[in-house]
């Protein structure tokens, strides 16, 4: 979250009882304790304390001995679910490359994460085709050799309890019988 001020900060001579947001239009720029105050989230507070521990002794070239470590987790930082981290250790576990750099696991989260949401929601819609509510591996299947990228990603792949996709071939149906006239 971005503020322009702190608690405490004048502008143009008026005292500023809260963080002020830029986006005003949120709902949570509203909320507001008992006390008239507005509720500050902790990162937020954590950011507050790093700008007034940590930069002044920074600017000053001092050694600080109490330098909290804020650096708030990769994959927060891009917007991604998945454990950037945790992607970035396997990479360096597994020996793939001699080196591995910082961007790596989070382009890697970032697909995993896009194929993970776009098997989900195909399968999903495989699901409430079938009038079912849960999604079992057989509307995985159907989704992912439904879809012409997906299938061609995983057309070396056999998920389990799957089964095949519904299909006859055109020998096998009766023929169609020609009107005789």
């Amino acid at each position: 979250m971005v503020y322009k001020s702190f608690k405490g900060d004048s502008i143009g001579g008026k005292v500023l009882r809260g963080p002020s947001k830029i986006d005003k239009d949120s709902k949570k720029s509203q909320t507001r304790s008992r006390k008239g105050m507005y509720v500050i989230d902790p990162m937020t507070a954590l950011y507050m304390l790093y700008v007034c521990l940590c930069v002044p002794c920074a600017l000053m070239h001092h050694c600080c001995s109490f330098r909290p470590s804020i650096h708030p987790p990769t994959h927060i930082v891009a917007g991604i679910v998945f454990p950037v981290a945790r992607l970035h250790r396997y990479l360096k576990k597994g020996k793939y490359a001699k080196r591995v750099s910082g961007g790596a696991p989070v382009y890697l989260a970032a697909i995993l994460e896009y194929l993970t949401a776009e098997i989900l929601e195909l399968s999903g819609n495989a699901a409430s085709d079938n009038k079912k509510s849960r999604i079992i591996p057989r509307h995985i299947l159907l989704a992912v050799r439904n879809d012409e990228e997906l299938s061609r990603l995983f057309q070396h792949v056999t998920i389990s309890q799957g089964g095949v996709l519904p299909n006859i071939h055109s020998v096998l149906l009766p023929k169609a019988s020609t009107p005789k006239g």
